[in-house]
């Protein structure tokens, strides 16, 4: 099924339904120019948590290279952030796995690894972490790529970690696994762990010169791959042009669906929808697939399904002249829900945005990015904006540094929004682990 269309904010429709209190979908964003004024009223309201961090927020440093927080997870209200810890090799820069535990009050967890740090090599190249999830038992999932040599082939890497950080050996070899896919590069993005304890991760597979595919694998609790799933555990969608997945969802009836953009024809967002074992459901979009053009270049990085089960996807949409955040909401059948925005779409036009961050607040989006400052714009069920908050729906928080990109967005026990990602430390943008908490 593919949506052509351009629209921008339509009338409000009177929808049914609430989006999943407490649910959380993670994308990347960044802004510049954003809005500067703040309503007095909803300043006392809603701002940064000063008892977290310092003034409501906290970085850190692996080893004084280029660090990037790229996940987040909430662990019993402590921040659990992934991403890259950037090191030095004969004068070459290589990043492993790295990993940080924050307190609930901002600082770093004596009982996470080495002070709260954690790092993780594969094969003695470079490796990243994209995505992390919890277990019952309290440990850790990580998901990424590990470079296998040096010369740009990697694979699908996952690593857990046991409560206090150490690698847990009962998961894979030692606590690592690696997926090839058989192509040049192979790179996970997000993941889910579904209730009987197997995980999926989603991404693509780069098969140069021919494209780049989305790409799903799926894993026992120990590590190896789930032979039922797909062909041998693994599962490759070909769009046409380069394809690939940045975010996945796990329905309340077990089928999985993952967003990411597709080359096809421009840059597009693009979803697919998945059965337990792996197969297209042709029950969405008639043949499991969903394009949707927002007029731009428009990639989706995040995923949230509601209560009804219409799916939200959201992202950004650039073009020489102007960026957007935009959001789009499917139903079951993967048509466009019309009830939302304006036929479906939503878009709300910042500099520089290439995507978004989104938690559900009860019936409330709220909807982050960041680039310098860290906008954050709240949006009722219908896809207004809510003016009510902030400045006519958009708060921004400047923190100083140079750049901030935002990586993830979640919700604590308390319903406090947490935002972590990476904050440039000079003129250069090397970076360190960022995380903020607003009340």
């Amino acid at each position: 099924m593919y949506h052509r269309k351009r629209r921008t904010m339509g009338t409000p429709r009177s929808p049914a339904g609430r989006w999943s209190t407490g649910a959380a979908v993670l994308a990347i964003g960044s802004l510049a120019g954003a809005l500067t004024g703040v309503a007095p009223a909803q300043a006392r309201a809603f701002g940064l948590d000063p008892s977290f961090g310092t003034a409501g927020t906290a970085g850190t440093d692996f080893t004084g290279f280029i660090d990037e927080g790229l996940a987040l997870l909430m662990q019993n209200d402590k921040p659990v952030v992934a991403g890259s810890a950037g090191r030095l090799v004969d004068g070459v820069g290589v990043t492993d796995f790295g990993l940080t535990r924050y307190t609930a009050d901002g600082d770093l967890d004596p009982g996470f690894g080495s002070g709260g740090k954690v790092t993780t090599d594969f094969f003695g190249s470079s490796d990243d972490a994209y995505a992390v999830a919890g277990q019952p038992d309290g440990s850790v999932v990580a998901a990424g790529r590990a470079f296998t040599d040096d010369t740009g082939d990697a694979d699908f890497a996952l690593a857990r970690y046991r409560r206090d950080g150490t690698l847990d050996p009962a998961f894979g070899s030692g606590g690592k696994v690696s997926t090839d896919f058989g192509g040049t590069s192979d790179t996970a993005k997000a993941m889910v762990r579904q209730p009987d304890g197997k995980i999926v991760v989603a991404g693509n597979t780069q098969n140069y010169p021919v494209s780049d595919d989305i790409a799903l694998a799926r894993y026992r609790a120990d590590g190896t791959l789930d032979t039922s799933f797909g062909s041998g555990g693994r599962v490759v969608t070909r769009f046409g042009g380069n394809s690939s997945a940045a975010a996945l969802v796990l329905q309340a009836d077990g089928k999985l669906v993952v967003a990411g953009e597709t080359s096809a024809d421009g840059i597009d967002f693009a979803l697919a929808r998945y059965h337990r074992d792996g197969t297209l459901d042709t029950g969405f979009g008639g043949d499991g697939m969903v394009v949707t053009d927002f007029g731009g270049a428009d990639r989706a990085s995040a995923l949230l399904v509601d209560r009804l089960g219409r799916i939200l996807a959201v992202g950004g949409s650039g073009s020489p002249l102007s960026s957007a955040v935009a959001l789009a909401r499917y139903r079951g059948d993967g048509s466009l829900d019309r009830t939302f925005g304006t036929d479906g779409l939503v878009t709300t036009e910042m500099d520089n945005a290439v995507g978004v961050a989104v938690v559900a607040q009860g019936t409330k989006l709220l909807v982050g990015a960041a680039g310098g400052a860290f906008t954050l714009a709240r949006y009722h069920r219908d896809g207004t904006l809510d003016r009510g908050f902030g400045t006519d729906g958009v708060l921004a928080t400047y923190f100083g540094s140079s750049s901030t990109q935002l990586a993830a967005l979640a919700l604590d026990r308390r319903g406090r929004v947490v935002a972590a990602g990476t904050t440039a430390t000079d003129p250069y943008y090397w970076g360190d682990f960022f995380v903020a908490r607003y009340r």
